[in-house]
């Protein structure tokens, strides 16, 4: 199975976005492709060969063509479908089985939950990972997916670098939204699993507790942690512990406030159990965590 591996830290140009209605004796064009297509098929059906082979594609059916490839009709049909080309710095082809796939993304999924929200490492999970082809049978996600191309059509207005900038960003929402298909049949879990984390990022300096989370969530405390554990890559009370310990990294390199006080608001019940914990976490103590923060900042002035 063909993917797509694209770096949204690197600015994705749109080039054209717009839709297209074949009506016979009318045909798809004969091309090499120069840069990336996405074809979002609404009515119809498309019958193309693709470097040689046979693809039809129906309603519900997205594709993306890889730069290269060389797109020829085999019948003039009658075809309505969404049309966005694009171009990136950095992407990468990559051959994947299915559950090759769902591993990368479920990884992905823990990696991009545990990052530190207040530093760069959010970032380097900015990335989407695309199957070459989805079919998409749910209406709700169907009209989603119709209303970016609706809303973000190239016009005269696109030349302003603000509007531009919005299509790019409508465009890395849908690439997110298809990534989404690749826990599919894990959706229901996932989701409890993010409402509960949610609640955790909200209410981190609250006491958080097991039976908290089954009169919220109405699942089992043993049940939510096996989920925890299985997309987050730990328990629930260690991602509360996390999510504190990122807040007091916060106010220990952005403020003067006395560490008893940190550990306090950012729910820890001692200061004890705040030093050990962040020691644990980090490798140093909280008061040598603030000193270093410190001295890079001077250095840096210098």
């Amino acid at each position: 199975m063909k993917c797509f591996r694209i770096n949204f830290n690197k600015l994705l140009k749109v080039t054209l976005l717009d839709k297209e209605n074949l009506v016979p004796p009318s045909e798809h064009i004969t091309r090499y492709t120069t840069e990336y297509i996405l074809y979002m098929v609404t009515k119809g059906e498309l019958l193309l060969k693709l470097n040689g082979e046979d693809i039809r594609l129906e309603p519900g059916d997205i594709f993306i063509f890889d730069k290269g490839d060389f797109q020829a009709p085999t019948k003039a049909t009658r075809c309505e479908y969404y049309y966005l080309h694009f171009e990136a710095e950095s992407i990468e082809t990559l051959e994947l089985t299915e559950e090759q796939y769902k591993d990368k993304i479920k990884e992905k999924s823990k990696k991009c939950n545990l990052a530190d929200f207040h530093g760069n490492e959010s970032y380097e999970n900015c990335y989407g990972l695309i199957r070459q082809k989805y079919t998409v049978n749910n209406k709700s996600e169907w009209d989603y997916y119709v209303g970016i191309f609706e809303k973000n059509k190239l016009t005269f207005e696109s030349r302003n670098p603000l509007r531009r900038m919005e299509i790019t960003f409508s465009v890395y929402s849908l690439f997110f939204k298809m990534e989404e298909q690749g826990l599919e049949k894990h959706r229901k879990a996932y989701y409890t699993v993010r409402k509960i984390a949610d609640y955790i990022e909200k209410n981190f300096a609250m006491p958080i507790t097991g039976s908290d989370i089954e009169n919220r969530f109405f699942v089992s405390f043993d049940y939510a942690n096996r989920m925890f554990d299985k997309y987050m890559n730990c328990s629930i009370i260690k991602y509360r512990n996390l999510v504190r310990i990122n807040h007091a990294k916060n106010r220990l390199s952005n403020t003067d406030m006395p560490i008893c006080l940190i550990a306090e608001q950012t729910g820890f019940e001692s200061l004890q159990y705040f030093s050990r914990l962040f020691k644990k976490s980090e490798g140093i103590t909280p008061s040598d965590y603030r000193k270093k923060i410190r001295s890079l900042e001077i250095y840096a002035d210098k």
